[in-house]
Formats: structure tokens, sequence, C-alpha cells
């Protein structure tokens, strides 16, 4: 994981320059280990240069400073983060033997070794051990049909010069971020928003307003490849471009999500669990690889723990991190740690115990590394373990991301369409079962509490009420400033089939994959997420409906699999949690910190005192609304 900067102008301003050099050093966080820059003129002839302020001794870089160019008209910028190849063959941006491609890329490609393979025996020579110049080399030999034979995750931008046109590309899910801006002059890009506010200011007055309601009543951003600023959005998932001489680019795209399931009678159950094994060892045998150590974030859970399981399938000792709480009823350490003695010849095991009060003590500059509001301050806890594990010398993190979006992992998002979909297919006899026997609801005994959790389980279409929330906040109550919000009421799709998609796409994956990059590029660690492997991607969207709940188990295929291989207590839980944060009682606990830093602002969105006149009542019944708010106050404060 790196970080890329850029633009394409079309005209002469050597200020816009200045300002790429002060954007690659404020994302210096991202690639602490390398940086460079290439300025291609309007004849196609292209010079490498240090980045003011690094040293291009190891590379033997001219100096930008002493030559001072303006004439050019693309400019590629490169922060590297070492993991393949950490020698100084790997800087970039990179330039294929002949000069004619050069790119500056930001990513993975964890199949590099076998790409590499099949290249040599076409013929080509390599110079270095990195991966970038596989991808280079793959372009040379498939176009731009290489992307579709990488497994990874990249963003780049790549210069060719035989056209003299730039090319920008993003990875199937959206891992890698590149976002982009468009001004009357230049085209501009960067791996974050810091970046190209650098580089065009003026955008911070441009507020997308949708955004802002969206973020205060999902908990969700980045909908549709819009960020909080109207004129910067993110380069398409899956998609590659050709960027024209005035900066205009249309995306085509080269994946997209399986859109059909297979039948029952298409795919047996043995068949998928054994086609689910196979693709997750070859999942996480490509991820371990990397030329620095390589460790695990283990929260207790399924997918974290599968992982574990089959990581000790090729790997002889690896270091796991998990979080202890204070709060017992939210503390999952005893599931992790069930999970790590199951192969304690195999782990070095280890706790972080984050302070309760951690985030507050630096939370303007967590705010401004985070760039945008965020759902949770639990993204906090994650941030510390990272520092934890960057502190101990590791650079690269197994992480179970994604499992709940591709196996149907949420009950909120996922139970109340299945059970629809029976009732309208006519399974009575099935829809009964699972209503009446589901196994998060059952982990209540109390009569009255499975009454209530049952009754929300009835199949019904939500109603947005004043607050814009299927949640109810009476408007008395509600610090939501709608009258200065201009925005369009949209809620993800109802059908059992369209909302996994949509989680896939615009309405979950995106936001998650963005706040998880921000928070680990800011130690620096590099996540590595196997259940986001496409390969395992493509085989979870055409399983049966009934392979992803079933017997009242939500994620039952990924159970099944791992059923002989980790604790019955972490198979069979009835509820999961996930690195749980208190969020109530810290809300309670914290209110004149807030207070306290929160005076005087002035924002357009949240009437910060009518959210403290009615702090408590609604941190008592809205926790996670509350808190939305209270973080677009944050980062309201921070642009001004």
């Amino acid at each position: 994981m790196c970080g890329i900067a850029g633009y394409q102008k079309a005209s002469t301003n050597s200020r816009l320059l200045d300002r790429l050099c002060t954007a690659l050093d404020r994302i210096g966080h991202r690639g602490p280990d390398d940086a460079g820059l290439t300025l291609v003129d309007r004849a196609g002839e292209a010079k490498d240069y240090a980045v003011p302020g690094t040293d291009p001794a190891a590379t033997g870089l001219s100096q930008l400073d002493s030559e001072n160019p303006n004439g050019h008209a693309i400019a590629l910028g490169h922060r590297r983060f070492s993991i393949i190849d950490t020698s100084p063959a790997g800087h970039q941006p990179f330039w294929s033997d002949d000069r004619t491609i050069c790119v500056a890329f930001n990513g993975e490609i964890y199949n590099y070794v076998e790409l590499r393979e099949t290249l040599e025996q076409q013929g080509q020579q390599f110079r270095t051990h990195s991966d970038t110049e596989v991808m280079i080399h793959a372009y040379l030999a498939w176009g731009t049909a290489c992307f579709e034979r990488f497994v990874g995750f990249w963003a780049l931008t790549l210069y060719e010069r035989r056209v003299r046109k730039l090319l920008p590309a993003r990875d199937r899910i959206g891992k890698a971020p590149l976002y982009v801006c468009r001004t009357p002059t230049a085209l501009l890009w960067c791996s974050e928003i810091e970046g190209l506010l650098e580089m065009a200011p003026q955008e911070s007055e441009r507020i997308d307003e949708q955004s802002v309601f969206e973020f205060a009543n999902w908990q969700r951003r980045d909908i549709d490849d819009r960020t909080f600023y109207r004129n910067i959005k993110t380069f398409p998932r899956a998609s590659v471009a050709w960027v024209d001489s005035d900066g205009c680019y249309e995306p085509k795209r080269y994946w997209s999500l399986p859109r059909r399931r297979l039948g029952e009678q298409d795919l047996c159950i043995e068949e998928a669990t054994a086609h689910f094994s196979e693709i997750m060892r070859d999942a996480v045998r490509i991820r371990l690889r990397a030329d620095v150590p390589v460790a695990l974030h283990l929260s207790g859970g399924m997918d974290s723990s599968t992982l574990l399981a089959v990581a000790c399938d090729a790997k002889k000792t690896i270091d796991v991190y998990t979080v202890r709480v204070g709060e017992e009823k939210n503390n999952e350490e005893p599931y992790a740690r069930l999970v790590a003695e199951m192969y304690r010849d195999q782990v070095e095991y280890h706790v972080v115990e984050p302070p309760s009060d951690g985030m507050l003590n630096s939370i303007d500059q967590y705010v401004a590394l985070m760039e945008m509001p965020f759902h949770s301050p639990n993204q906090f806890t994650s941030h510390r373990i990272w520092k934890r594990m960057s502190d101990k010398g590791l650079r690269v993190v197994l992480y179970g991301a994604g499992g709940d979006e591709v196996f149907a992992g949420y009950r909120g998002d996922y139970f109340a369409p299945y059970l629809r979909l029976l009732l309208r297919t006519r399974q009575l006899g099935l829809f009964c079962r699972e209503f009446l026997t589901f196994s998060e609801y059952m982990a209540s005994r109390h009569v009255l509490n499975f009454a209530y959790s049952a009754a929300k389980m009835i199949p019904r279409i939500p109603t947005p009420t004043d607050s814009g929330r299927i949640l109810f906040v009476p408007k008395s109550l509600n610090p939501l400033q709608r009258s200065n919000l201009h925005f369009e009421y949209r809620r993800p799709p109802l059908e059992f089939n369209a909302r996994p998609i949509a989680n896939m796409q615009e309405w979950r994956m995106n936001y998650w994959l963005r706040i998880d990059n921000q928070n680990s590029l800011g130690v620096p660690v590099e996540l590595r997420s196997p259940f986001l492997d496409h390969r395992l991607v493509e085989f979870a969207f055409r399983l049966p409906e009934t392979y992803l709940i079933r017997n009242r188990w939500m994620k039952w295929i990924v159970r099944l699999a791992m059923r002989n291989r980790l604790p019955k207590e972490v198979v069979w839980r009835r509820q999961k949690m996930g690195f749980p944060f208190p969020i109530r009682s810290w809300l309670l606990k914290h209110r004149s910190s807030f207070e306290r830093h929160l005076k005087g602002i002035d924002c357009p969105y949240v009437d910060p005192k009518k959210l403290f006149v009615n702090y408590d009542r609604l941190a008592r019944r809205h926790a996670e609304y509350t808190w939305s708010l209270l973080s677009i106050l944050f980062w309201w404060k921070s642009i001004r």
C-alpha cells in the first residue's frame, strides 16, 4: 500500500506543481520509505525528479528545486510503503525498460509470482522482484485486459508515451482509493482527499449536502462514488479510462458482480464447502507473500478465526493481535483466546487494551486523519491495535473485512429480506422454521424479549420519519438542520438478492474500504482481506440463498466449512459482536469533553446547542445517531 497523486493540466500553472509537492508531503504517512515525481511535457518527453524534502541519492534523481520545470502537461507523484522488493529498484513512478510506459501504483498484485512465470515463458525479462514491474510487463503483453488477470487491489495512473495518454484504473472491489477532481484547468487525483484539497483548496467550500444527510441518517458515506465535497469523486471501482487532453474521461467497467444465483440442484452442499475451502486456502496463501513481517487481526468472530485456521496451514508461526475491553458483556477476547489456543503451537498471541478515553486525547488530529465523518469511535480502537503492530515492526495485517457482506452475515440487513423471499416463493414451511428458531434472537430466553425480536423480523416496508431514518427521532429533539440540507431520500433495496449486491457496492463496502484504508495507512500498516478476493466473491454471489442462511444460522456455508477447524463456541455462537464498543455509556461518560471540544462551532447542518440540550436522551435512545451528529460537527471544525 502506498500513496499516489498527480494531475493533467491544460495550461501552464507553476503553483500547481508546488501544491502537488505539498500534497505528496501531506500523504507521506502512506509512504514513508521513498518518494518520486515524473513530469511529462506536451511532446511526450519525461523526466524523473526527487520530491522536495526527500533524499534523491538512492535513485539518482534530478533535483526539482534547481530546475523549476513549468512546461509539463502531466505530473505523476508517488509515496512508497515498501512491502514487495523493498530495495531502491522498486522506486516509483516506475518505467518500462524502453521508457514507453510509466506507472504510479498503490496496492498489491498478490499473484505476481504466477504472472511473472507466465510472462517469462513468453520471453519477457525482469530486472527487479517487484509486483510493480510485473504489472508493467503484463500491460505490455495484454493491454488493459491485464487487469482481468490480477488478483489483488490497486489504484494507479499509467502514462503510455506512444499514444501520449494517461490511464487511471482501480481494482474490482475498490479497495485501493483514488479520488479525482476536475477544475477548469486540470484533472487532479490523489489517494487521499487531503491531497486534492491541497491542490484545489477552493473545493473545501463546495459541500455535497446529499452526502451529509446520508451519513447522518444511515452512518454511510461514499455512496455512488460521492464524497462530502461536491467536486471530489471516487474513480469507479473495476474500471479503466483513457483521459483526453482536456481532462475528460469515460470509465469502462471490466468486471461486475454475478447477478444470478444457482439453485441447490446445481451445486450440492459438499461441493460448495469444498470449493469455499479451496478458494480460501489460495486467497490466504498469496496474501501471506511479503518481504516484511505479516500478522493477523483476530476478533474472535467467524471471519478472522477462519483466516487464522487457514493461515496456520500455510505458515509455521504467525503473530496474532486482539483487543480486550473493560466491559465484560462487550469483551470478545475470550473467544479470540479459544481460537488461538486451538493453534497454540503456531500462534504468538498479543492482547491490546486501549484506554476508553484514548481518542479524546487526540480527537482533533484523528478526525483530520479520517478526512470525513466516521460511523463509530470504535475505529480508533482498530487504529490503536494497528499502531501496536506497527511499533513491533509489522507492516502487513491479515484482516477479516468483507465476510459479512459476501456471505450475508448481518442480521439487520439480510434476515428480514430472506424471510420475504421465502414468503414470495411460497416456502411457508421453511419460513416458519427460520422465523421461529433464528439463532440470534433466540439468544434471549426471556419470552417478551423473544417476542419483541421476532416481531422485528416480520416482513415490512420501512417508513422514513422526520429524521429521515427508520429510527424514530422526534423533530423536537433532532439537532439535524434539515432545512439547510438539499437531498433526495434514498434507502438500500429490500429484496434479498439485491441487498448483498448493494452492500458490496455503494451502500456499505465503498465506505468500509475507505475508512479502513485511511485508518490503517495513518499508522501505516497494509490490510489484506482474503474474504474480498474476487474469486471468493464470485463464488459467494452464485451460491443458493439457502446456503447463506440455513437452519437458523447466518453465514451458514462458512460455519459448515469450518466446523471441524474452529472451537464450537465460535462456530455456533449465537450473537456476533466484532470488536464491540460500549458507545452508549462512552457517549454519556464524555459529554463534557465533547461540549468543550465543540464549543462555539457554527455548523449549518447540525445545531450543537440543540444537540447538547437533548444530549442524554439522544445518547441513551439513539447512540449511533448521536455519534454521527458529533462526527459531522468534528469534521466541520476540522475544515474551518
